[in-house]
């Protein structure tokens, strides 16, 4: 099974990014146990995986935290830069103040 992320949402957050302890026991265990062919290997691999999964699950919620900031932050720089875009564009059409329009 292995280590699952789901992709970003359209709302620019990672949904269902939690890693399922469980599951990843479960497939490192299935794993090993295919490859090696070793119950014993298969077992210490097992119970590393068991042992490691709080650090694996904090790693992916600070990998979901980091990744949804960045989307947050590039979002706002688009929507400056297109609020700029808008502003800069209104002030190219409007009439300059305080000159007549013969631009004396």
């Amino acid at each position: 099974m292995g280590l699952w992320i789901a992709p970003l949402s359209n709302s620019g957050s990672l949904v269902g990014s939690r890693v399922c302890a469980e599951c990843w026991v479960d497939g490192v265990g299935e794993g090993a146990a295919k490859a090696c062919g070793s119950e014993i290997v298969a077992g210490a691999l097992v119970g590393f995986a068991e042992h490691k999964a709080p650090a694996m699950k904090a790693v992916v919620e600070r990998t979901s935290r980091a990744l949804t900031g960045a989307v947050k932050a590039t979002k706002a720089y688009i929507d400056g830069d297109l609020e700029m875009a808008r502003t800069a564009q209104a002030n190219a059409v409007a009439a300059p103040s305080g000159n007549d329009s013969r631009g004396r």
